[in-house]
């Protein structure tokens, strides 16, 4: 009979290889991950897609692959070579890998965008805006997508948080006063206020010194 010692022993030793395997296999998938970046940065998109998809194969969670590579399909300079029914699904694996990246949140909140879900993706940018050391990085975007789906949403009940929402991009961007005054003009007549709409008054206030 084996010792439990030994038992371990053995396990050790098996497990050994594979570690190692799982090593080379994630290095390599880095690796074509930054040529592939190199191939997006040059705009050599056929490229950069057959390098980040190779990336992915040899490592099904470099969530750093699997964003650029929906990044590139919502993003590129050459229209033919965007896919935002193909972006979605990779964006949203890499959030499940890495949930508090702002910028993977980004990705995945501008594919619902270009999918027409404005609010689902003001909603995600809302969360990249909190969770980034910059939050003006992302504040256009929260703009943008809430403005966006105050014209397009045909549920009126959202509109007090798309208001919110909205003007919770705004104020990283440090309006003028005037336009501070306007906003909470605008967000006290979109009552009853969620706990955003709320916080978003506050700062309002704060603001102009209220």
């Amino acid at each position: 009979m084996h010792s439990p010692r030994s038992l371990a022993l053995s396990l050790a030793l098996v497990l050994l290889p594979v570690a190692a395997q799982d090593d080379a296999q994630r290095a390599s998938s880095e690796a074509a991950q930054r040529e592939a970046w190199a191939h997006h940065q040059a705009h050599r998109y056929a490229q950069a897609v057959e390098g980040y998809r190779a990336a992915i194969a040899r490592w099904p969670e470099n969530h750093r692959a699997l964003n650029n590579l929906a990044w590139l399909l919502l993003t590129a300079e050459d229209p033919s070579a965007r896919s935002p029914q193909d972006a979605l699904p990779l964006a949203e694996r890499a959030v499940a890998l890495a949930p508090d990246d702002a910028g993977i949140l980004d990705t995945l909140a501008t594919a619902h965008d270009a999918l027409g879900h404005p609010l689902e993706a003001a909603r995600l940018e809302l969360r990249a805006l909190r969770l980034a050391p910059e939050p003006a990085t992302f504040a256009p975007a929260l703009r943008d997508f809430a403005r966006r789906a105050l014209t397009t949403s045909p549920d009126p009940g959202t509109r007090p948080e798309l208001i919110a929402l909205a003007l919770r991009g705004e104020l990283e961007l440090k309006p003028s006063a005037p336009r501070l005054r306007a906003a909470l003009e605008e967000l006290e007549g979109a009552a009853p206020l969620d706990a955003l709409g709320h916080a978003v008054r506050a700062q309002l206030l704060s603001r102009l010194g209220g």
